[in-house]
Parts: C-alpha cells; structure tokens; sequence
C-alpha cells in the first residue's frame, strides 16, 4: 500500500495489479497461525487496512476495501463483523476536521470510506454516533453542504470549453476541477446508502429526529436529477428509489421537490434536452405519482415543431434532440399511456418529414439494425413506447394500411433493440397469416412477408415451429404474380424488390430445423433461372458449406431420392434440373465420398437408376449443352469413387462418353473426354 501511495500517479499502470496481488498474498498466508497469535494478526491486519480507507488515493482505497472483504471470506464471515474490529479505528479518522475544511482528496476519502462503512454494516453510523452523537450528522451535513455548493456545481456542471478558459486564466487550477466530479459523485453515493441502511433517518420512523436533515437529502436528489453527469444521474435516482421503498412520502414533500421542475414545463421554446432527461429520471423513479394527463401536454408540446403557423413567429428551427426526448418521455408514465399510441406515431411521421438532409455524424441518432438503420432521432423513443405496450402496438400497427405506418413498423420490428415488440408479434401468428390471406396469392404480400422475414431472422426457431406460416410462404412462392414480377424487375415497386430473396432465406431458416424438408430445396432452384438484381449466393453457400456438413446421411439420401423423382417429370425446365446437379447433386455427393460415405448414400439400386434413367437414356437424348456436361461430371464422380459398384454399367458409361465425342457440343466433349 505504501508503494501505491508514494508512486507517481504515471507509474501507477504496471504497479496497482501486483501491489494488490502482494496485499491479498499476505492476508492469504495468515491462515497458517492459529489461536492468539492468528487473532493478533487478524486485528493488526484489519486496522492496516482500515486507515487506507480514507486515502487520498483512488486505488489504495480499492485496495483496502478488496483486502477488507478478502480477509473476511477467509475467516468465513461477513464484512460487517471485520468493520466491527475496526470501527475505533475509522472513527479517529472522522472526528479530526469537519468534513468542509479538508483538501478536496481527504474529503473524498472520508465520503468513500463512510459509504463503504455503511454499505457493509448498516449500523456503523449508530455505532459512531453513540461514541460520538454529532459525528454522522456533521457528515452527511457536510455532505449536503457540497452538493448545495453552487461553485462546486458550477464547475461540475460547466461545459469543457469554459473550464478550460478559466484554467487558462488562472482563475481555477485544473487538478481542483478533476477532483469535484468525484467528490459530488462520492456525497450522492453516500446519502443513497443512508437512505438505504439507516432507519432512524427514514420519515417514516415515528421517533425521527432528523426529518430537516432527511428533507435536505430529498432536495439535493432531485437536485442531482438535474446533473449533466451521468453517474451523478445514476447514484441519485437509486437514492429516491430507496427513500420511495422505505417512506411513505408526503404529497407536500414532493410537490415542493417538483414543483421547480414541473414550472420549466409549461413553455415549450424554454425546454432543453438536458432538462427533459431531468424530467426523464424523475418520471423513471416517481412514474406513478404523475397522472398520465401529462402525456398529452407533452403531445400538445410537439405542435412547436409541426404547426407550420408557430414557424412564423420562431427566430431560428428548433432543435430536433429537444422534440425526441419529449418524445423519449412518454414511455416512462403510467400504463394508462397506451391510449397516445396514435398520436405519437402520427407526430413522428410529421417530425421526420420536417427533418434536414441527416449532418456528418447523425447516424448515431437512430435505430440500429440491418433493415432498421436510419437518422432519425425519434424512431427510437417511439420503439420504447412500443416496446412498452407492445400488444396495443401489434394490434394498431397490424390493422393498418397506410405505408407510411406499416414503414415505420417494419423499421421498429427489425432494431436490435426490439426485442418486447418482436416478441408480442410472435404471439400474432393468426392475425399475420390472415394479413398475407387477405391479400391473396395474385398479390403481393410483402407487408406479411417483411414481418415474418424481420421476426425469424432474429429468432429462427418461430419460423421453425410454425408450419402454417411456411405453407403460407409456400403459397406465395409458387404465384405465378410473383414469378411475372421475378421477370421484370425493372418496373416493380421498389418494396417487392426483395421478394424473392427474403422468402428464400425464410425457407432455409425452415430448412436449417427442419431437414427431412427436402423437396423447397429443388423449389426455390428457379430463382437462377431468371436475371435478377438480388444476390442469391446464399443459397448456392447453403446447398454447397451447410447440406454436406449438417446433413444426416439419411437426409441426403432423401435429398438424391427426389433428385431421381423431379429429374424424370417432364414438367420441370432443364435449367432448374442443371441448377439442381450445379449447386445441389455434385458438391453434397462429392464431399460425401469423400468422407467416405459413398454406401451409405448411393446403394446399387440407386446407382442403376441414375446410369439407366439419368446417365445413359436422358444423357443420350439430351439436347441441352449445359445438362448433358452436368450428367458427364456425374457418371465422372461415380465412376471415381464407386468404380466396383460401376463395373455392370460400365459398357452403358462408355457409350455416354464415346456419343458426345461425336458431337459438336464443346463443353460436353471437354468432360466426355475425362469419362
């Protein structure tokens, strides 16, 4: 600990972890004395570390708290019963100054080493007031003071740019504005534990004697609300979640906290984002203190920004941030709430048309997702309103038509950060299908087919369970509407681009739980058949990487089987029969044989029918370059890895390859050559 104390604080970096491993090694190696001897030890070791508690350093007072809770797991107590050894000790260490007249660092190590103390014994500051009735109560006074303090507010709150003019003027040293935040930081830590562990300063103890003293510590709560430094935010809406669970407060206590908030309310060109997420934090604690006619003050608030009269009268547009997070309170009131579903999406809808070409550096601002990304700033305080009452917005978003609305839904769905939403939406399985239904195969579908793309590509195991929406996908697929619009891209509407594409990946995400489902793979093969503008590598990748690999031998068996069976109906196109060997047939096989699996797949039945109906019959008659080169490289594979089971077809296979020398059909040649 000495060595952490005397060194440079540049120095620090490479020394803290083996200084603290060199402490916790010596409270380790005490266990080897037993009796007096290791109870002298444990008390010397204790009161070693209980003066460092108030260090000026941060780390050597991690440090002793560390080896405070090390040394009592070893001795398989609480922390508590080890402060108790110790409490003369930090006692000393608080009875010297008032807190107020110590350098900035010793009072934060009083602070931190108090809020330690309580936090692990919640009697400690009874214990220090029955050695000495003033000491707690000078404490956490000279705590409130420094939170009150309106200089130590200022430069904890003052922009960096201002301090660092008053730095350069010498009007305030740098090192003093470094250690304020902590400080301020360190109070509020202090007062959240006193609320937390100690009775006797709760209103609603009948005895209380210190109700100014705890009125005090309300305000200063609802002050640090106010902060724009997050872990200040953070400590002080823990403190007033302690004080609700403990107290019964007074109606007039907290309208008098409130009331200065509230005040700045009412005139929406006076708002600022800083004080919204003030409001936000007090709302979050105190929800259910508000009446949720406060929503539509906050809707009506908005009109500053929508009501093209209010813009004649504005100096300057205001700040879009400002409309977002009044935005970003409605989720936080009550659930009666639900009701301003509507109206809110309908104000986001006006707002994002009233925004400017997005700024460098705007991107940050919206939600995140693959099909979700955008500018604005207030789709995501509308996806925690949603997330909140996510089946009033199922059912809302669901029933309408406008694209404007269903846009907006599909963006909300497929966030990362919609997880609630997206979850509801599962549950709506009925009212999705019925939505594809009710438009029918001759159209579309596509405001059906986004919301299943959008919830299975996050949670594929929906998909997987719910064979009704698979068949619906089906249904779609084999349209002859979406095969027309396949054909001619270049005119269909933008949104339906992506059709075929998504319903793709849905029958594969079907396909990865479910692979004795083996005839949609020949289904979705005549997308290669058609130009197209999406890319449908995915599928070859699946067909190729993921079928060798993950499929069952028996699967792939299945897999040749109806290979046999779609190759001899004369209704299915040649191509799809090539793409089908292309991408499917040849690779699984040819990873398969080489793993061995040559017998297990392809028995001798199966074998004399691919040379009899496949290889020899359709290979000598067929006409199509590409196909009778994909039949050659099939009887190559056969012949290569299954030369036994080839040997009574081995005439038929010569004949194969000696018909397409004769022709002039180059490719085919080129592997007839190799046969």
């Amino acid at each position: 600990l000495n060595v952490m104390k005397n060194s440079h604080a540049e120095c620090l970096g490479p020394i803290i972890p083996e200084a603290m491993e060199a402490v916790k090694d010596v409270l380790r190696n005490k266990r080897q004395y037993e009796g007096d001897e290791r109870t002298r030890l444990r008390r010397e070791l204790a009161n070693s570390l209980a003066v460092e508690l108030c260090s000026e350093s941060e780390d050597v007072r991690k440090c002793a708290e560390d080896g405070l809770q090390l040394l009592a797991e070893l001795e398989n107590q609480r922390t508590s019963a080890v402060l108790q050894l110790v409490k003369d000790q930090i006692l000393r260490s608080f009875t010297k100054r008032p807190l107020r007249t110590l350098p900035w660092l010793n009072q934060i190590g009083q602070v931190s080493a108090l809020t330690f103390c309580i936090r692990h014994r919640p009697m400690f500051a009874n214990e220090i007031a029955s050695a000495n009735p003033t000491t707690p109560r000078a404490i956490f006074t000279g705590a409130i003071e420094t939170l009150e303090d309106s200089m130590v507010a200022n430069l904890v709150e003052m922009e960096d740019a201002k301090v660092n003019y008053l730095v350069d003027k010498n009007f305030v040293a740098l090192n003093t504005v470094n250690l304020l935040l902590p400080l301020r930081l360190q109070c509020v830590e202090l007062l959240c534990e006193v609320t937390a562990s100690c009775p006797k300063l709760r209103l609603s103890d009948p005895k209380n004697e210190n109700e100014e003293l705890h009125q005090k510590m309300l305000t200063v709560f609802f002050h640090s609300l106010q902060s724009r430094r997050e872990p200040i935010v953070k400590a002080a809406k823990q403190a007033l979640k302690n004080v609700i669970q403990h107290d019964n407060l007074q109606k007039n206590l907290l309208a008098t906290n409130l009331r200065p908030i509230l005040l700045k309310l009412g005139d929406p060109s006076k708002l600022s984002v800083q004080y919204l997420q003030c409001l936000a934090g007090v709302l979050e604690t105190l929800s259910h203190w508000f009446n949720v006619i406060l929503g539509d003050k906050l809707l009506q608030h908005l009109k500053y920004w929508t009501d093209a009269a209010a813009a004649v009268n504005r100096r300057q547009a205001p700040d879009p941030l400002v409309a977002a997070a009044i935005l970003d309170l409605l989720h936080l009131l009550p659930p009666q709430a639900n009701t301003f579903l509507e109206k809110m999406v309908h104000s986001v809808i006006k707002l994002e048309q009233l925004l400017d070409n997005a700024r460098p550096g705007a991107a940050h601002l919206g939600l995140k997702g693959r099909d979700a990304a955008s500018t604005s700033p207030y789709r995501e305080p509308l996806l925690k309103f949603c997330n909140v009452h996510a089946e009033e917005a199922c059912q809302f978003f669901l029933q309408r038509e406008s694209g404007q609305i269903r846009y907006l839904f599909l963006c909300l769905i497929s966030a990362y950060d919609g997880g609630p939403l997206r979850l509801k939406l599962e549950q709506k399985k009925k009212d999705i299908i019925l939505l594809m239904r009710s438009e029918g195969p001759s159209k579309s579908s596509i405001y059906g087919l986004k919301i299943i793309d959008a919830i299975s590509r996050e949670n594929p195991e929906w998909l997987g369970n719910n064979r009704e929406v698979f068949d619906c996908l089906l249904l779609t697929w084999r349209s002859q509407e979406r095969q027309e619009r396949l054909k001619r891209e270049e005119i269909v509407p933008l949104e339906q681009l992506r059709e075929s594409e998504m319903l793709a990946q849905c029958f594969l995400r079907y396909c990865r739980r479910h692979h004795e489902e083996v005839s949609v793979l020949f289904t979705i093969l005549s997308v290669f058949s058609t130009r197209s503008r999406s890319d449908f590598t995915f599928i070859k990748d699946y067909y190729v990487d993921y079928i060798p690999e993950h499929y069952s031998v028996q699967h792939r068996r299945e897999i040749v089987m109806c290979f046999l069976g779609q190759y001899m109906d004369a209704t299915v196109p040649h191509e799809e029969k090539v793409h089908a060997l292309q991408f499917l047939i040849i690779p699984m096989l040819e990873k398969s044989f080489k793993a061995g699996e040559t017998s297990s797949i392809l028995d001798e039945e199966i074998i004399g029918r691919i040379v009899r109906d496949l290889i020899v019959f359709r290979g000598l008659t067929a006409t199509d370059e590409y196909l009778s080169a994909e039949l050659l490289q099939l009887s190559i594979l056969i012949m290569q890895y299954m030369p036994n089971e080839c040997q009574q077809h081995k005439k038929d296979l010569i004949s194969l390859g000696w018909n397409h020398l004769k022709k002039d059909n180059i490719t085919a040649r080129n592997w007839a050559f190799l046969s």
